[in-house]
């Protein structure tokens, strides 16, 4: 893999068990999107109320105890968005448990369908009830259950953004003359320790439509490809080290999934829903930001542990 050029800027990461701080520390690398994302990370923590918004992520090695739990605690967040008393919306169906005899990812698909639908309709008329979301948290444990119980059970992943209650979020629009040049960028093929840019967009995109053969929601006209660059980011640990983990281990695979998820478009019809002729729509991956310093002392299990018994409470950047 090609050596990256590396800023002399860094971002740290703590999170908190609850008994002592774990930090982690990132170098930012030197591209137009970092540097878009530090930009706009500098922003946020200037704020005098900057913090991890509440909805933050981690997937985990999981039991099939976890999964079930998991499960239960998402159909207790659609009784709360049924129930009226938070949010006003048709009624969701969800079964009362998960069968893992079967392909879940039709009624995961279901879910995520209707939190984006919801979220739409709120930003449209501002439909709120005593300010409180259940969806927002089921979108969240949509992910971590899809990580779960997927091909990506043997990667860890987190994810979170700073947000301020006084100001308003400050991301960057990717503009049409510069399409071509920022999502190169997205095809970046993910390794142990990389720190990489946020999707921060409501629903999906045609690439996670075609992970999850999600073709109704194209019919529908909902695939949101990534248009913006936030603070948000996600960090990315594989087990076994490789590029892109056990499923995607070859360098430029994600330029070849691309190819992968335009045939899917054509071989379904879906040519009249979506452009794939743009840059947008071609993406398959997160740009990288940073990668993480002195990864090779950082095991695999330690990151697990983390991510099953802390909380991402703060964050700097050091420069």
């Amino acid at each position: 893999m090609t050596e990256r050029v590396l800023l002399d800027k860094f971002y740290e990461i703590d999170f908190d068990d609850g008994q002592r701080v774990h930090t982690l520390r990132y170098q930012v690398v030197d591209s137009p999107v970092s540097r878009l994302w530090l930009e706009r990370t500098r922003f946020a923590l200037a704020q005098t109320d900057c913090h991890i918004f509440g909805n933050q992520w981690m997937t985990t090695v999981a039991t099939e105890v976890e999964i079930h739990a998991l499960w239960k605690k998402m159909k207790g967040l659609v009784d709360e968005a049924n129930s009226g008393r938070y949010i006003k919306v048709d009624h969701i169906e969800m079964a009362d448990d998960i069968d893992l005899a079967v392909d879940n990812r039709p009624a995961l698909n279901y879910l995520h369908y209707r939190f984006h639908e919801f979220e739409e309709h709120v930003a449209a008329t501002n439909n709120w009830v005593d300010g409180y979301d259940p969806l927002i948290q089921l979108n969240v444990d949509i992910h971590k259950l899809e990580a779960m119980i997927g091909t990506n059970s043997q990667t860890l992943t987190a994810g979170f953004f700073l947000h301020s209650l006084t100001l308003e979020p400050m991301e960057y629009t990717i503009q049409e003359h510069e399409k071509a040049e920022l999502y190169d960028y997205f095809y970046h093929d993910p390794s142990f320790g990389d720190l990489l840019l946020g999707y921060h967009t409501v629903g999906k995109n045609i690439y996670h439509c075609w992970k999850d053969n999600d073709i109704e929601l194209v019919k529908k006209g909902m695939v949101r490809p990534q248009r913006t660059i936030s603070n948000e980011v996600v960090l990315f640990f594989n087990r076994h080290r490789g590029i892109g983990g056990t499923a995607l281990n070859r360098p430029g695979e994600y330029r070849r999934v691309s190819k992968q998820v335009i045939q899917w478009v054509a071989d379904n019809n879906l040519d009249q829903y979506v452009d794939m002729s743009q840059p947008e729509h071609q993406i398959t991956s997160c740009p990288l930001v940073a990668q993480l310093v002195d990864k090779d002392n950082i095991d695999f299990m330690y990151i697990n542990e983390i991510f099953k018994t802390s909380k991402i409470v703060k964050t700097r950047v050091i420069e």
